[in-house]
This record gives C-alpha cells, sequence and structure tokens, in this order.
C-alpha cells in the first residue's frame, strides 16, 4: 500500500483528522491513518485505508508520498497551567518529531494544522504576515502551537524542505465535540431549549467548515504548498448572529434566544484573511449559513430532537 500517492494522516480518528483521511480516500489515495484508536473512522471501511495505532513519537510508513500532522493535545481547560507541558510535548515537540519521521519515511510533502488564534488583535482580518502574539487567552495551548510552527518552519528555511502550515479559524461541522458555543447551541435547538448568549453576544470568531478544511489539506498535498495559509471563511462572526443562524437553520423562532448583558470587553478573534490560500491552493470555503445549515440536517443528535 505504501507506493506513489500514499498519505499518512497522524490523528486521524479525530474532528478534523479523520475528513481529512475521508477527502483522501474520496480523491482516490490509498492512506495510512495513524491515531490511538479508530474513533471516528470506527466505521470507515475501505480497501484503500491502513489504520495503524500510533502515538507522538512513532515512526511513520516507508514511502508515503505525504503527511498530514493533525495529531495535537487540547486541554479540557485552556486556562490551566498545568496543562502546558503537555501542550509543549504533544502540539511542539510532537511536530518537530512527526516531521523527522516524514523525513525518515522520504516523505515528499508535510503538512501542519496549526491555528488562525494565534494573531494579535488588530480590528481587522489578519494576514500570515501579521503580528502572532497569543497572550490573552488559551496562552499554553496556542503558544504551543506556535512553537510548532517556528520549529517546522526553521526546517523547511534551513533544509529546503517542503512544508505547509495551515492556521484554522475556528473548526465546526460533522463530528464535533465538547462543550463549545457552536455545540452548546445546535444541541439546545435541537432539543427546545432557549439558546443562552453570555455577554451581549459580541464576542467574535471566524468559523470554518471542517470539510472546507479537509479540502484546503487536500489541496496542500496535491499542489507541493510551501509556507503559512490562513484557513477560515475570512469573516468574524458574532455569538449573537450565530446564534440567529443557527436558530434559522432549526426553523426556530428568534425568542428561543436569551441574551445576557454585555461585558465592557468585547473579545474574541479576528476574521482570517483568506486571499493567499485562495489564490494558492483554491480555497473557496463555503457560508457560515449555508455550512450550518449543512451540518444540522445532516447531524444525528438533531434528528434525534
Amino acid at each position: 500500500m505504501a507506493g506513489k500517492g500514499a498519505i499518512a494522516v497522524t490523528g486521524a480518528s479525530g474532528f478534523v483528522g479523520a475528513r481529512i483521511v475521508r477527502r483522501a480516500l474520496e480523491a482516490g489515495r490509498p492512506v495510512f491513518a495513524l491515531a490511538r484508536s479508530r474513533g471516528l473512522l470506527e466505521n470507515c471501511d475501505h480497501p484503500q485505508l491502513d489504520f495503524r495505532p500510533w502515538r507522538i513519537g512513532d515512526p511513520l510508513p516507508e514511502g508515503v508520498d505525504a503527511v498530514c500532522h493533525a495529531a495535537a493535545h487540547i486541554p479540557s481547560n485552556y486556562a490551566d497551567q498545568s496543562q502546558a507541558m503537555e501542550c509543549y510535548r504533544v502540539n511542539a515537540i510532537g511536530a518537530l518529531e512527526a516531521l523527522d519521521a516524514s523525513i525518515a519515511a522520504k516523505s515528499k510533502q508535510f503538512v501542519l494544522l496549526s491555528t488562525g488564534q494565534i494573531y494579535k488583535r488588530g480590528g481587522k482580518p489578519a494576514k500570515e504576515e501579521d503580528v502572532v502574539y497569543p497572550a490573552e487567552r488559551a496562552v499554553y495551548y496556542l503558544s504551543s502551537k506556535l512553537c510548532a510552527e517556528l520549529f517546522v518552519e526553521h526546517r523547511r528555511l534551513t533544509q529546503n524542505l517542503p512544508v505547509a502550515v495551515l492556521r484554522l479559524a475556528s473548526v465546526y461541522g460533522p463530528g464535533m465535540r465538547g462543550d463549545g458555543v457552536m455545540l452548546r447551541f445546535a444541541k439546545a435547538a435541537a432539543t427546545g431549549a432557549p439558546l443562552k448568549v453570555r455577554d451581549g453576544g459580541a464576542y467574535a470568531a471566524d468559523f470554518v467548515h471542517v470539510d472546507d478544511v479537509a479540502a484546503a489539506a487536500m489541496a496542500a498535498v496535491e499542489r507541493g504548498a510551501e509556507g503559512a495559509f490562513n484557513i477560515g471563511s475570512g469573516v468574524a462572526t458574532s455569538v449573537l448572529d450565530l446564534a440567529r443562524i443557527v436558530i434559522d437553520a432549526c426553523g426556530r423562532d428568534a425568542t428561543s434566544i436569551e441574551i445576557a448583558p454585555a461585558s465592557v470587553k468585547r473579545g474574541g478573534f479576528d476574521a482570517l484573511d483568506i486571499a493567499k490560500a485562495r489564490n494558492i491552493l483554491g480555497f473557496e470555503p463555503r457560508s457560515i449559513e449555508l455550512g450550518v445549515r449543512e451540518w444540522l440536517r445532516d447531524t444525528a443528535f438533531l434528528k434525534r430532537g
């Protein structure tokens, strides 16, 4: 299976990794799915899929054409200082070890999934060359992802390696888990509960559909892309507008939204400028309105609700 065209995806059983695996298989590429367990790939049965138990620091299969590194440690509490060491061990050192393993496997392309929330807020869509300074929130996690970028970029510049870094906006879509605002609103809308909007709903972020992320990752592989690319919708959506979008997608009345008073500080993240990804990767994300409608239409817990 390790012939020309094979792709290795680390963190393959996770939210984003599993969609990259499926996208690669749809494109006719053999895939090595590397993860601790099958997770979201449990029901994925494909003749070109080779699942292998894998942890950070393990070698990669030899002869793979490209590596998409999606494995990461995401802390349950972003403010917990005790999570800092694990963030750096897995996200920063782990990315460097995965790149070394990619080199040893003679891979032709390495794609690192990073985050678009590392930029210093400037009140406008952030470009790849803008200042990065993730000091306001989730500092242990975000700084570990930035450190990973620095490690792999150093190797790219000093050893002339084909490395692409995808800086992802807030990802949503099939398979997402946790207690984030998008999933919280969707579950409330599905069960008839009110959508509780905190702090006046002014907090804003760029939201991108997971299948658009998978498409970007495959485009980076297929086009031999190098350098950093913002992968988002290009638009910052407030939490209040997000609640309205979810309500509309579920056919509920706007009176289902309960808005708590606004705080003094707005918070959130700027939109990502995606011009570079459009130009080089051919990246064209769906609107958040369309993405939310598609996701909620196909999500099992909404059908049960």
